[in-house]
């Protein structure tokens, strides 16, 4: 699993502001687009920081009212961490708990092309667990039937009985599709060979 999913699953739109603008006017934009963090970048492309609420909330400890006249350069993090589309999920969310921040801006040879948030992160791999979870199932099920489960190399999806390719001469129990077998835990479908 990479970003390159997340981005795929949430799409690449960057919420950005310039280093120039007024701190109230990255909080009204924080505000009105829902987000966390906004990527600092002057022409859309080039990373030059971030601002987040916590760096909000740290410089409006410091500065008290004065914040509202100051310039994002002057409270956003300067030296953002940034990761690739092909980096990993596991890798990125070490750096994320580590160093504790919850939004990542992803960059390519071109320049800035997304955003990941720890959430994201979260969300992206216990899809990839259910999935996981799905096919191990199936695969225990057909197993139970003397028909092997998906091998190493074998696409795998969770739709009918694409688990694995000797799955195509299974059809599912009655007609009506699920039932229960008292002889398993796992409730669902109960595969059986088509008749000769």
């Amino acid at each position: 699993m990479s970003v390159e999913g997340i981005l795929r699953r949430k799409g690449r739109k960057v919420f950005t502001v310039s280093q120039a603008a007024p701190v109230p006017d990255a909080v009204d934009q924080m505000k009105r687009d829902k987000v966390g963090a906004l990527v600092v970048s002057d022409d859309g492309h080039v990373i030059q920081g971030i601002i987040s609420e916590r760096d909000i909330l740290d410089a409006l400890a410091s500065y008290g009212t004065g914040l509202l006249e100051m310039p994002v350069r002057d409270i956003m993090t300067k030296r953002a961490e940034s990761c690739r589309p092909e980096d990993s999920l596991k890798q990125i969310m070490s750096v994320m708990t580590q160093r504790r921040f919850r939004h990542m801006p992803v960059a390519d040879e071109n320049g800035l092309c997304g955003m990941v948030s720890i959430g994201d992160v979260v969300v992206q791999r216990l899809e990839g667990s259910e999935l996981e979870t799905q096919v191990a199932r199936e695969a225990l099920i057909l197993s139970r039937y003397g028909i092997p489960g998906p091998s190493a190399g074998a696409p795998a999806t969770t739709a009918g009985l694409s688990v694995c390719p000797a799955a195509a001469g299974l059809r599912r129990g009655p007609r009506i599709g699920f039932r229960k077998n008292p002889r398993f835990s796992i409730t669902g479908p109960i595969f059986r060979p088509l008749p000769p």
